[in-house]
């Protein structure tokens, strides 16, 4: 009787331990994402070797170009996203109410908040 007991409790602890160890690890681990980042500046540098003046005014380029694209999203101007989020939510304060009004702004803020976080 103790022995299937003991059995069974070995086994349970052992089936609840890699669950414990996943909880454990990071979501975004930024020495992985930083040795990716590396392995493809070398990967880079090895197909262009001579040429790494030009790479680095080509990374300068797409740089420069994504901050006028940013610059120019109206995305990242908070108060036109207000602007833009008012009349749907007045209309929904008039149809559905104000408590399920909040509630849908504040999940299209996050929305936008996101947005500009990784774009602006």
């Amino acid at each position: 009787m103790t022995t299937p007991f003991i059995g069974f409790a070995a086994l349970s602890t052992l089936l609840l331990f890699p669950a414990a160890a996943q909880a454990q690890q990071p979501w975004i681990d930024a020495g992985q994402q930083a040795m990716i980042q590396h392995y493809n500046n070398l990967i880079e540098q090895q197909s262009t070797p001579g040429q790494e003046d030009a790479v680095e005014d080509a990374r300068r380029a797409r740089g420069a170009r994504g901050a006028v694209d940013a610059a120019q999203d109206e995305r990242c101007d908070r108060e036109a996203v207000k602007e833009k989020l008012r009349p749907e939510y007045e209309r929904r304060v008039r149809s559905e109410g104000e408590e399920a009004a909040v509630a849908w702004l504040r999940e299209k803020a996050s929305e936008a908040g996101r947005y500009a976080a990784q774009n602006c």
